[in-house]
């Protein structure tokens, strides 16, 4: 069983709950605050169509309070990875937390590939959004690898001073 625990994205439980039950895990879900409505709509359109299957509904689970949260964390025989989406901040207490795997990524593992096929407007203005819409979100992009064949066209050097 996995738990993810998730900043106030509700577009993490369908992600979350079909990566889980693809790779054959039950899960349990906790979004941020600032979305418990929007999850708990969205949990429930999963669990409707997981009934009509052969997934019984039970295998993903859906928290709702800090007091769920810390609770969770203590399920040390029960979980077998913790994954928490969001700041550094979140992820270090998380892992300072509880004494289950935890699967953190809030530093710096974001990278943007420009192919030489790509149209080249739309992969720059993917690029700037890619950094500056949040630059602090845990998906901003810090290294932009570019095709060597597009390199001086997409990245031009800057002038010498």
């Amino acid at each position: 069983m996995i738990a993810a625990i998730f900043e106030a994205r509700p577009d993490a439980v369908p992600q979350i709950a079909s990566l889980a039950l693809k790779s054959g895990n039950g899960a349990v879900l906790k979004g941020g605050k600032e979305a418990t409505h929007s999850c708990a709509a969205i949990f429930e359109a999963i669990r409707v169509g997981l009934a009509a299957s052969a997934v019984p509904p039970d295998a993903l689970q859906l928290l709702s309070t800090r007091e769920e949260t810390v609770a969770l964390l203590a399920l040390d025989r029960e979980l077998d990875l913790i994954v928490p989406r969001g700041s550094n901040e979140f992820v270090r207490y998380i892992q300072d937390h509880t004494r289950v795997a935890v699967l953190g990524h809030a530093d710096g593992i974001c990278h943007l590939y420009i192919d030489a096929a790509a149209d080249l407007d739309k992969a720059i203005a993917i690029a700037v959004d890619a950094k500056t819409q949040y630059p602090a979100a845990c998906n901003a992009i810090e290294t932009l690898l570019v095709d060597g064949a597009i390199a001086r066209l997409s990245c031009p050097p800057s002038p010498k001073p």
